[in-house]
């Protein structure tokens, strides 16, 4: 977790099975934006997660 606060992190995807690490985050982490990809009905939510955080790479 430390790390990744150094680093910067901004965004979490947990692909399946998710839920674990998100909350981990959530508590450790706050601030950081996390979509934890449980089923096919979260695609839309983590698409839209990897599309704004990337653009905040790139630009960057």
């Amino acid at each position: 977790m430390e790390t990744m606060k150094s680093l910067g992190v901004t965004a979490v995807l947990e692909l399946p099975p998710a839920g674990t690490l998100v909350g981990l985050i959530k508590r450790a982490l706050p601030g950081v934006e996390t979509v934890a990809l449980k089923s096919p009905d979260d695609i839309d939510s983590a698409l839209d997660l990897i599309k704004r955080h990337s653009e905040k790479v790139v630009s960057s």
